[in-house]
């Protein structure tokens, strides 16, 4: 009598090349989806409350204006301002965005709003009064955006 044996499963060559294949076909789809997976957790990240992947840069000089109110308290103006937000290189339409206005602890102020379809977000005239004269305010305004993503200081004349 005659024994024929009998394989079963595929063998280790068989194995090791079905992985290979798998990791060219999975490294494949990262290089061609790679900007557009991680615009998508940037944007995932940043709608739960992180930072995500965007830049953000001022588009030209922030400055501040002292003057006295009907009260004869300081009043502090933000003059127009603007913020391009980016990610990768592209505008980012519709994101909401904070900045914040202090002067060296004395006034602190937010101003919100929501990027336009260039990925721009700008702020005219938004004024504040502090319980100072403005004799008293010296020195350069900071201007945080995003939680800290783009500080400059701005001149406050």
């Amino acid at each position: 009598m005659k024994f024929i044996k009998r394989e079963k499963g595929q063998g280790l060559v068989e194995y090791a090349l079905l992985l290979v294949l798998i990791a060219v076909v999975v490294i494949g789809v990262l290089m061609l989806l790679g900007p557009q997976i991680n615009a998508i957790f940037g944007r995932v990240i940043g709608a739960l409350g992180g930072a995500g992947a965007y830049t953000y840069q001022f588009q030209g000089s922030p400055s501040i204006k002292r003057s006295s109110s009907a009260g004869g308290e300081c009043r502090l103006t933000a003059q127009t301002f603007a913020v391009l937000v980016t990610d990768a290189g592209t505008p980012v339409p519709n994101l909401p965005v904070t900045a914040n206005v202090s002067i060296a602890g004395i006034g602190d102020e937010s101003f919100s709003g929501t990027t336009n379809t260039n990925g721009v977000i700008s702020w005219s005239g938004k004024s504040y009064d502090v319980m100072k004269t403005c004799g008293e305010i010296q020195g350069p305004a900071t201007i945080t955006v995003a939680g800290g993503a783009l500080t400059t200081s701005a001149g406050v004349h």
